[in-house]
C-alpha cells in the first residue's frame, strides 16, 4: 500500500510540473521510475533482421564507419616490440583470436585471444624458430587462419631456413597447426608443402574442401619470379593434395616481362579469395610485382568458376577471367557480407597519393567492381602494410593493421603497435509503416531496429532510425556520450529525390531538454545525465516527427548527418551535403 501511495504521489506532483511549465502545453514526461527502465542502445543492439543474401547487390550508397568506442591499440599486451602481419579470427564460441608475427620477415608467430576484441590475452608463441640444417634456423611467418565448420581452428604460416632460404628451397615449405578447443591446447606443427613459399591464405568451401593458397616464388635472388598455387584437404586438413614433394596447384601467373637471361618473369601473389553468393565462383585479389625492384606494385583482380580445374603450365598466364594492375597498391584482402557487399583493403604505395594507409573500397557481389573514387581510410594517422580483414556479423567488419612507429619503410621498422577496429556497414534501410508514441521512451522501436550509426572520431556516437505513417516522418536519435555538454548537436538532412531538409538538433538551455531549430518538427527527448555539470553520463534519446508539409513521402528519402562534440563534427565517410543521391537510402514500406 505504501509502494502505491509513493507512485500516486510521484505522478500527480509531474501532473503539476507538466502543469506549471508554461506555454500551455502539457509536457508529458517519463516518471523516474520509467526513465530508470530506458536503455540507450549502441550499434551492437541494432540491425537485428535476419541477413538475405545479396539483399543489396544492386545497391551502390553504402558507407563504412569505423566504431571509435570498438577500437584499440595494442602494445604492451604484444610479445614483441615490432609487432607485422596481423590475422583475426571469429570463434565458434564467440571469441577472438589475433595471430602477428615479430618483425617484417618473422622469425615467430604469436597468438592471443579476446572475449571482446579490447582486452586480450596475454600473447603465446604458436610457431618459433629452432635449429635446422647446416648449422641454419628455421624461421616463421605469415600466419593465417581459418575456423572450420567443425569448430577447429587450423593455423598455416611459411617456413624457411635463415641462410639457406635461396640455396636450399626444399627447407623452405608450409607447416601447420590446429586447435579443437577454441586456442586453448593445440597439436604438434605438420608440414602439409615443400617448396619456397609466403602469405598463405585460408578457405574452406561449403562442401567441407579446405584450400590453402599461396605465394609460389622462384627464391633466386636475380629472378624474382611468382605466381600463386593452392594445395587441397578433403579431410579437414589433415591430409593434403598434391602430397609433400609434388608440384601444387597453379592457380594466378601473370605474365609481366622477359629479363636479361630471356626468363619469363610472372607475378600474381599475397592473394586473398571468397567464394561469391553464387556458390561457384572463387574471386580473387592479389599483388602484381610489376618490376624488378618493386617499385610498380599493383592490384589485380581474377576469379575461377570451376574450383581451379587445371593448373596453369609454367610459361602460361592465367586465370582467363582476370584484370591485371587495376590500381597501385600492395597486401590486398578480400571481405564479403551476405548482403552483397564486397570489400577490397590493401596498402597504398609508399610515397603514392595515399601514402602506406590501409584503404577499403566497397564494391559488389563479383567482388571486382570496386569503387575508384570514394574510398576508407580506417586508421588514417597509421603508416602500415599487410593488413587484414574478417567479419564479425552480417553489419560488423573487423579491420587490423600494423601501426610503425619509428617511420614508414616498413623494411627498417623496430618500433610498432597493432590497431583492431569494428568497422559498420551502413546501408539502405526499411521504414516501416507505423506511429510511434512521441514520449522520449525508444520502447516503441523494440521490433524496428534497422539503423545507421556515426561515431567514427570520437566516444559520442549516434544510431538513426526511422518509421513512417501517411502525415509524419519519424526519426529515432540515440546518443551516447560520456559529457553531455552545449556543444553537443546533430545537424540532420533529410533528401525526398527533389528537396532537402536540413535542421538541428540541440540542447535548449530554456527547457533544459533537446530541440530542434525547426519549430514544425516535433521533438520528445530522454536525457541520460545532465546537460554542463561536468559529471559522467550516458547519453540522450530524441524522438521527432516530421511532417510531410516539411518533406513530402515518396518510397524512398535519403539520409545525412554530421555529429558535433566539441572541437569534433564526425560525418558519413565519402558523404558531402551537395551530393544528396549519394546519402544513405531509406525505403518507406
Amino acid at each position: 500500500m505504501k509502494n502505491k501511495s509513493i507512485k500516486l504521489l510521484t505522478a500527480f506532483s509531474l501532473f503539476l510540473l507538466c502543469i506549471c511549465c508554461g506555454n500551455n502545453e502539457l509536457v508529458l514526461t517519463p516518471d523516474p521510475e520509467s526513465q530508470s527502465k530506458i536503455t540507450i542502445h549502441s550499434i551492437a543492439d541494432l540491425n537485428m533482421r535476419a541477413s538475405v543474401i545479396d539483399s543489396h547487390k544492386n545497391d551502390k550508397n553504402n558507407v563504412l564507419e569505423m566504431d571509435f568506442r570498438r577500437k584499440v591499440e595494442l602494445k604492451s599486451e604484444l610479445s614483441c616490440v615490432a609487432p607485422f602481419y596481423p590475422r583475426v579470427k571469429k570463434l565458434t564460441n564467440g571469441q577472438y583470436i589475433l595471430l602477428y608475427m615479430d618483425g617484417a620477415w618473422g622469425p615467430n608467430i604469436y597468438y592471443a585471444l579476446s572475449k571482446d576484441m579490447l582486452t586480450w590475452s596475454n600473447s603465446r608463441p604458436l610457431f618459433t624458430p629452432y635449429p635446422h640444417g647446416n648449422n641454419d634456423t628455421r624461421y616463421f611467418a605469415c600466419a593465417d587462419a581459418a575456423v572450420l565448420h567443425n569448430g577447429d581452428i587450423v593455423v598455416a604460416c611459411c617456413f624457411r631456413d635463415l641462410n639457406g632460404y635461396s640455396s636450399h628451397p626444399e627447407y623452405s615449405g608450409l607447416m601447420m597447426r590446429r586447435s579443437s578447443d577454441n586456442g586453448q591446447t593445440w597439436t604438434d606443427e605438420y608440414q602439409i608443402y615443400q617448396g619456397s613459399c609466403w602469405e598463405p591464405y585460408l578457405l574452406q568451401l561449403p562442401s567441407g574442401e579446405l584450400q590453402v593458397y599461396f605465394t609460389d616464388n622462384d627464391p633466386t635472388p636475380s629472378i624474382r619470379n611468382s605466381g600463386s598455387s593452392i594445395l587441397r584437404s578433403f579431410n579437414s586438413g589433415q591430409t593434403w593434395t598434391p602430397a609433400l614433394g609434388e608440384l601444387p596447384i597453379r592457380v594466378v601467373h601473370q605474365y609481366t616481362y622477359t629479363n636479361q637471361d630471356n626468363i619469363k618473369i610472372f607475378t600474381g601473389q599475397m592473394i586473398s579469395t571468397r567464394l561469391l553468393h553464387d556458390n561457384k565462383t572463387i574471386a580473387v585479389v592479389c599483388e602484381s610485382r610489376n618490376d624488378f625492384n618493386g617499385t610498380n606494385m599493383c592490384i589485380s583482380y581474377c576469379n575461377s568458376t570451376d574450383n581451379w580445374a587445371k593448373s596453369i603450365g609454367q610459361n602460361e598466364e592465367g586465370p582467363a577471367n582476370h584484370q591485371w594492375n587495376v590500381m597501385t597498391g600492395v597486401g590486398p584482402y578480400l571481405a564479403l557480407f551476405p548482403s552483397g557487399e564486397s570489400v577490397l583493403s590493401y596498402s597504398a604505395r609508399i610515397g603514392g597519393s595515399l601514402d602506406g594507409h590501409i584503404i577499403l573500397r566497397i564494391g559488389g557481389v563479383t567482388a571486382n567492381d570496386f569503387d575508384k573514387e570514394v574510398y576508407n581510410k580506417p586508421f588514417p594517422n597509421a603508416p602500415t602494410i599487410w593488413g587484414s580483414m574478417e567479419l564479425d556479423d552480417p553489419h560488423t567488419l573487423i579491420v587490423a593493421a600494423p601501426n610503425f612507429l619509428d617511420g614508414n619503410d616498413y623494411t627498417k621498422i623496430k618500433k610498432a603497435s597493432l590497431l583492431l577496429g569494428k568497422m559498420t556497414l551502413n546501408h539502405r534501410i526499411n521504414a516501416p509503416t507505423d506511429t510511434p508514441t512521441l514520449d522520449g521512451d525508444n520502447a516503441d522501436w523494440k521490433d524496428n531496429t534497422d539503423a545507421f550509426f556515426l561515431g567514427s572520431d570520437s566516444r559520442s556516437q549516434a544510431t538513426f532510425r526511422f518509421a513512417h505513417d501517411n502525415q509524419k516522418l519519424y526519426l529515432l536519435v540515440e546518443r551516447i556520450d560520456d559529457y553531455l555538454t552545449s556543444d553537443d548537436a546533430l545537424t540532420l538532412m533529410l533528401n525526398n529525390g527533389t528537396k532537402t531538409l536540413k535542421f538541428k538538433l540541440n540542447y535548449d538551455d530554456a527547457s533544459k531538454t533537446l530541440a530542434t531549430d525547426n519549430p514544425a518538427i516535433e521533438c520528445k527527448s530522454f536525457l541520460s545525465g545532465k546537460f554542463n555539470d561536468g559529471a559522467r553520463d550516458k547519453g540522450c534519446i530524441a524522438e521527432l516527427a516530421i511532417p510531410v508539409s516539411q518533406l513530402s513521402l515518396g518510397q524512398k528519402v535519403f539520409f545525412n548527418a554530421v555529429l558535433h562534440d566539441k572541437d569534433v563534427n564526425d560525418g558519413f565517410n565519402g558523404l558531402t551535403e551537395n551530393v544528396p543521391a549519394k546519402w544513405l537510402p531509406i525505403t518507406l514500406d
